[in-house]
């Protein structure tokens, strides 16, 4: 089932890029097309169903000079900020996603029998089909569906694959028309 953006409209859109040593700002809830970096980490206690808004992520990365620890951290951060649903792209982004599927398992413990944090790898695909299964194809577990109010796209040192998000951002009807054909 295709999913119509104007569904998330109200969706906040949030694009951070990252270089080596940065570590993941506080996640705001307000609409924001522009990259940010940040150098402090914010991490939580809560379950992952009590965080609101809940995310969907576009994770974008050369995977393969990530240590497993860094994204490890990273992904323990986003988890603590509500990202229910990942979206990994660029070189191993295979590995990644198996990564990301064992962490989030960890992370969830018994609250993964009601609710599971999905993971996508998209190694076949352009970033371009990425952000397109991002913006139409990814739906949270049943249990975020009601409380996931943003998308977010977080780049680790890739400043074109940075820009090519930012511009879907700033228009995703006109990026769904383009790519979607």
């Amino acid at each position: 089932m295709r999913r119509q953006f104007d569904q998330f409209g109200a969706y906040a859109l949030e694009l951070i890029t990252l270089t080596a040593g940065q570590t993941l700002p506080a996640l705001g809830s307000s609409n924001i097309s522009s990259s940010n970096t940040a150098s402090s980490n914010t991490a939580s206690s809560n379950t992952v169903s009590s965080r609101r808004p809940h995310r969907l992520c576009l994770l974008t990365a050369d995977f393969t000079r990530l240590s497993n620890a860094s994204l490890a951290a990273l992904v323990q951060s986003l988890v603590d900020q509500g990202v229910v649903y990942f979206v990994c792209w660029g070189p191993g982004c295979a590995q990644a996603h198996d990564l990301i599927e064992d962490l989030t398992l960890l992370i969830e413990g018994v609250e993964a029998q009601h609710a599971m944090i999905m993971v996508t790898s998209h190694a076949n695909d352009t970033l371009a089909e990425a952000i397109l299964f991002l913006l139409t194809e990814a739906w949270p577990d049943r249990a975020y569906q009601q409380s996931t109010e943003a998308m977010l796209a977080v780049t680790l040192d890739q400043p074109e694959a940075a820009q090519q998000i930012a511009v879907a951002m700033a228009e995703p009807e006109h990026f769904i028309a383009k790519y979607s054909q």
